[in-house]
């Protein structure tokens, strides 16, 4: 539920935005063909890529591939 997803992202101190999409039309759209599925967007909103299945976000080497994107 929407409560839920904004407790949880409270609790863990994370701030970007989360979809719920509970008739499954928007994870159609978009192809997703797991959960957790996470979408990179760059500065014009295009979609460069998309990763399945959880990541480890905090590591050394993707704050790096972020700090790339984000020059």
């Amino acid at each position: 539920s929407r409560d839920e997803v904004t407790a949880f992202l409270r609790e863990q101190n994370l701030h970007f935005p989360a979809g719920l999409d509970s008739t499954g039309q928007i994870g159609g759209l978009y192809g997703i063909r797991g959960i957790p599925t996470t979408f990179i967007i760059d500065k014009e909103g295009l979609i460069i890529a998309t990763v399945v299945g959880g990541r480890e976000w905090d590591t050394p080497a993707v704050f790096a591939a972020f700090d790339l994107l984000l020059r």
